[in-house]
């Protein structure tokens, strides 16, 4: 307000200096022997238009450029409030098409492109093996990432030149929910991971709540265990006693001794364990719930490939550094201690993949819908485009005598342009922002949807990535629907415009058979036909799903499982349970 307040007078002490110069020269000229009038008129013809003389004196003051857009954006304000309906019009049907595309940008973000929330994640690598078997002949897990045996990790943890640090993982089971978890008394289902003691130091990550894994821990063997934040909150409701409380963790107890911050989810976007525990033999727990093949644990087996492992770099080591190195030692292993002759030994290939993203499994399952659901989106938002600019083309109509006036009193066509431009960039910055609550709303449920109900730990909060690029969208499509009535506009022919009955002030050339008008509605006829006949394919393959012929009528039949050995059943007893279960 002060500025304006210095501007007016500014501008005030321009006036009276112009007025007092005229005068001066008026007074000469009439010292001269010329009438008054001759010369006040004589001293105006010298001094110039002053009109023209403020324009250049403020532009000294001050960038022309932040003065019109000032000017711009009052008059674009005003120009919009006079209209409310064809302004709210505008900004919701813009607000569902950016609104849309920037709930499935927050997905993609989450899943695509979000680093691990750990310390400096551009250093961490996943090595993982070529084989789609393990090396004894069973099934393999490379589709996870599998990269060695236990005996395997241990002898890299402590020979290698090139990670600062290399540490394991692996589930508990292949299910969400397949421990049994008794906590005072009350048996329920949880998923878990088994990690290796240095798995959080070699993240970088620090606890909410006690402490997390230890050498000390290892070296006593300790059953202990770390919660994560979520299930922290849900299962105990953040309360701070939780440190040193004993759960039972497949029928085992384990003390809890710390919580792990609310960002941080594991390796894999998607998959957010609810506790960790030591990666160690224990009774209870194994790994991906293999069991035993005739008493040989996967902790002792050499051939046994089973286990995750991630690096951190060593400062200066580049990814193929490390794949060289990694490559000798491999075959030294193989062929040392597995025994494995140097011709098969060949075919094994260590790989060394940047994991800053984490684990690929979930991008792997979602990155094709989300560019699909991306792409139909983005067809809706240059739908709602065409829409808008057909509605201020109909409003330059309306406003084509205004325009012709401000043209015929000197308005510059470029000036005319920018403020229609400027009008529509606010409509744009408000879609914007109506979009972005859309897109707050809409994103969970969206999620919801394509996990098949199912809960999925994916954070789709509205980052700043995620309002940079509703901000950008919200720019280009402000520039998309504004430009053609900006365009019209300023191209206005004076003559007819000014007349009583303008209708001609913005028609077609003569002789011309196309106009931009024509144009504008075959795109929005083609992009909707587009649409709808995907729509109808995806309607007929849900159809078709959904009255697939399984071959036994499903009305009635229930499919669920049960996992008896995580409450201690096995043997005779677990042979005896399943028989009074049926």
């Amino acid at each position: 307000m002060s500025r304006r307040k210095n501007r007016k007078k500014m501008l005030g002490d321009l006036q009276r200096d112009i007025r007092e110069h005229i005068e001066v020269e008026t007074r000469e000229n009439i010292a001269n022997g010329l009438t008054p009038e001759e010369a006040h008129y004589a001293a105006l013809r010298k001094f110039g238009n002053p009109a023209l003389v403020k324009e250049d004196v403020r532009a000294v003051w001050i960038r022309q450029w932040l003065e019109h857009l000032d000017q711009d954006l009052r008059y674009g304000f005003r120009t919009l409030v006079q209209t409310p309906a064809l302004t709210a019009v505008v900004v919701l049907s813009l607000a569902l098409g950016i609104g849309a595309n920037t709930a499935i940008f927050s997905l993609i973000d989450a899943v695509m492109l979000k680093m691990l929330p750990v310390n400096d994640p551009q250093q961490l690598v996943l090595l993982s093996s070529n084989q789609t078997r393990s090396v004894h002949g069973g099934p393999g897990y490379s589709g996870y990432g599998i990269s060695l045996s236990y005996p395997g990790f241990l002898r890299l943890r402590q020979k290698n030149d090139v990670f600062s640090s290399v540490f394991g993982f692996v589930p508990l089971g292949f299910d969400a929910e397949s421990v049994a978890v008794k906590i005072d008394g009350q048996p329920s289902l949880a998923g878990g991971e088994m990690v290796s003691w240095n798995y959080f130091d070699g993240l970088g990550v620090s606890p909410v709540l006690g402490r997390l894994f230890t050498d000390d821990d290892e070296a006593h063997a300790a059953q202990v265990t770390v919660l994560s934040f979520p299930y922290w909150t849900r299962r105990f409701g953040r309360s701070p006693s939780v440190a040193g409380k004993t759960i039972f963790l497949g029928g085992h107890p384990y003390t809890i001794v710390g919580v792990t911050p609310p960002e941080f989810f594991g390796v894999e976007p998607g998959r957010s364990p609810d506790f960790w525990v030591p990666l160690a033999e224990e009774p209870g727990l194994t790994p991906w719930g293999m069991t035993p093949d005739n008493g040989q644990s996967p902790f002792t087996q050499k051939k046994w490939w089973w286990l995750m492992i991630m690096g951190r770099l060593k400062p200066g080591v580049s990814h193929a550094q490390a794949q060289a190195a990694l490559d000798v030692w491999l075959r030294q292993t193989l062929t040392g201690d597995v025994g494995m002759p140097e011709a098969d030994a060949r075919a094994f290939v260590m790989k060394v993949d940047p994991a800053s993203h984490g684990l690929e499994g979930l991008r792997r399952y979602f990155s094709q819908p989300l560019l699909i659901l991306m792409g139909v989106v983005g067809l809706v938002l240059l739908i709602a485009c065409g829409n808008v600019a057909a509605l201020l083309l109909a409003r330059a109509q309306a406003r084509r005598r205004e325009m012709a006036v401000r043209l015929a009193l000197g308005a510059s066509r470029s000036r005319l342009m920018r403020q229609l431009l400027t009008e529509s960039l606010i409509l744009a910055v408000a879609s914007g922002a109506v979009g972005l609550a859309f897109a707050n709303w809409g994103a969970p449920i969206l999620v919801a949807l394509m996990s098949g109900g199912q809960s999925l730990p994916i954070g789709v909060n509205l980052n700043l990535t995620v309002v940079g690029f509703a901000a950008g969208i919200s720019m280009l499509t402000g520039i998309l629907f504004g430009l053609a009535p900006a365009l019209g506009s300023s191209r206005a022919n004076l003559t007819p415009a000014l007349k009583e009955n303008a209708a001609a002030g913005f028609q077609p050339r003569p002789g011309s058979r196309w106009s931009f008008g024509k144009s504008l509605v075959i795109a929005q006829v083609a992009f909707c036909l587009l649409l709808i006949t995907g729509a109808g394919l995806f309607v007929r393959t849900l159809m078709n799903l959904e009255h697939q012929n399984l071959g036994f009528d499903p009305q009635g039949v229930l499919l669920f499982g049960v996992n008896p050995t995580q409450n201690g059943y096995h043997g005779p007893r677990l042979i005896s349970l399943y028989g009074r279960l049926l």
